[in-house]
């Protein structure tokens, strides 16, 4: 059901510089969520990341037709690239733990 693996690379002289990946790819169910997408800090702000996303969707997309993704709310550059690449936010959502007493 679900296949892993869909990742691409952007290389400086041999250098790995960036990177964006998949959590889940389901071609059977038409969906995708993206994951693992980072630059090496020498390298942001040169639109390494918003590239690779782009084409990361565009390979996607070929297979799968809901792509979505989860960001912290407090990563304004994630956040901007992801707009640049199309997606809208479609709802807010909180992680926590709860520790139950015996």
């Amino acid at each position: 059901m679900l296949i892993k693996g869909h990742y691409l690379g952007y290389f400086d002289a041999g250098m790995l510089a960036g990177i964006a990946g998949t959590h889940i790819f389901s071609p059977e169910y038409g969906v995708s969520a993206l994951g693992n997408i980072t630059t090496h800090p020498d390298y942001r702000g040169r639109g390494i990341g918003e590239r690779l996303t782009s084409n990361l969707c565009h390979h996607l997309r070929e297979t799968t037709a809901n792509i979505g993704l989860n960001v912290k709310v407090n990563n304004g550059a994630a956040i901007r690239t992801y707009e640049k690449v199309g997606f809208t936010v479609s709802m807010n959502y909180e992680e926590c733990i709860v520790n139950v007493s015996a």
